[in-house]
C-alpha cells in the first residue's frame, strides 16, 4: 500500500467544499482509502495499489468531490492540438521502447502544488513504474527548453551534462557512479551499450533516463509552462501515467496541449 500526504486546506479547495478532518476520514474510508494520521493540518491517506489515480491530493479530491455530490460524473479534459515536436531514435527505444509527452500551460506553481507534483511522480515511479524499471517520468520548465527535442541513446562517455543537485558536468557513466540517483537507479540501464537521453535543439540534456534530470530545465517559482514526458517498457503504463499527470495539472487550472 502507498501513502499520500497533503494539506486539509488544499484538499478542501480542490473538492470545492469545506470538510473537517473527521468528515474526510469518514468519506475516504467509504471509498476504500483509510486515513493513517492527521497532524498539524495535514492528512496521510493509505491508497490501494490498483488506484494510481489516487496517488495525489488532486486524484483523491476528484473522487471525494464526486462522492459528496459537489462535482458529479466523469471529468472531461480538453487538449489543444500539438505545436511542439520530439523525435525518437531507435537507439533510445532499445532501452525505453515507449514514450509519451504533453505540455501544460498557464500553470500556477505554488509550494503546495509543487510538493504534490513531486510526490505524485515519485509514487507513480515506485508503484506503477516498478521503481522506474517499467515507467519513469519528468517535468521541465518549458521556457528553458528549445524544441524540437531529441530522444536518443548515447555511449556512456560520449556526452556530459550538469545533473540536478550537482555543480559540474558529468559524463553519463559518472552520473551512474557519482550521483545519488545514479547509484540508486543506474542498474536499470548500465548493461545497455547506449543510455537513453533527452536533449533539446541547443544540445542541453533534459534527462538521463531513468536516473536524473539536468539543471538546465529545472522548474522554479517562475515556471508557468511545463513540459511533461513519460517513458518505459509498457505502453499501457506509460499512457496511464501521462494521463494521471495531465489530469493533476488540468485540475489545477492548466491548459493541456498534445506533443
Amino acid at each position: 500500500m502507498a501513502t499520500v500526504e497533503f494539506s486539509l486546506n488544499d484538499f478542501n479547495g480542490l473538492v470545492g467544499k469545506k470538510m473537517t478532518a473527521g468528515q474526510v476520514e469518514d468519506t475516504c474510508a467509504m471509498l476504500g482509502m483509510p486515513i493513517e494520521k492527521f497532524e498539524a493540518g495535514r492528512l496521510t491517506v493509505e491508497v490501494s495499489p490498483n488506484r494510481p489515480d489516487w496517488l495525489s491530493v488532486e486524484g483523491i479530491a476528484r473522487s471525494v468531490s464526486s462522492y459528496a455530490s459537489v462535482t458529479t460524473g466523469l471529468r472531461k479534459y480538453e487538449y489543444s492540438k500539438p505545436s511542439l515536436e520530439i523525435s525518437v531514435d531507435q537507439s533510445f527505444l532499445d532501452a525505453r521502447p515507449h514514450v509519451a509527452a504533453a505540455v501544460a500551460r498557464n500553470v500556477k506553481l505554488t509550494d503546495e502544488f509543487l510538493r504534490s507534483m513531486v510526490q505524485l511522480q515519485e509514487k507513480l515511479c515506485d508503484t506503477l513504474g516498478r521503481k522506474r524499471r517499467k515507467v519513469a517520468m519528468g517535468t521541465y520548465d518549458l521556457s528553458k527548453v528549445r524544441f524540437p527535442l531529441s530522444y536518443k541513446g548515447f555511449k556512456p562517455d560520449e556526452i556530459s551534462f550538469v545533473p540536478l543537485a550537482m555543480g559540474s558536468n558529468l559524463t553519463l557513466s559518472k552520473v551512474l557512479s557519482g550521483h545519488p540517483k545514479g547509484q540508486q537507479y543506474g542498474h536499470i540501464i548500465r548493461d545497455f551499450a547506449r543510455y537513453p537521453v533527452i536533449s533539446d535543439s541547443a544540445g542541453d540534456v533534459l534527462c538521463l533516463i531513468p536516473v536524473t534530470n539536468g539543471e538546465s530545465s529545472r522548474m522554479d517559482e517562475k515556471t508557468t509552462d511545463v513540459f511533461i514526458e513519460v517513458n518505459g517498457t509498457s505502453r499501457q503504463a506509460v499512457d496511464d501515467s501521462l494521463n494521471i499527470l495531465c489530469a493533476q495539472l488540468a485540475d489545477r487550472g492548466a491548459k493541456m496541449e498534445k506533443v
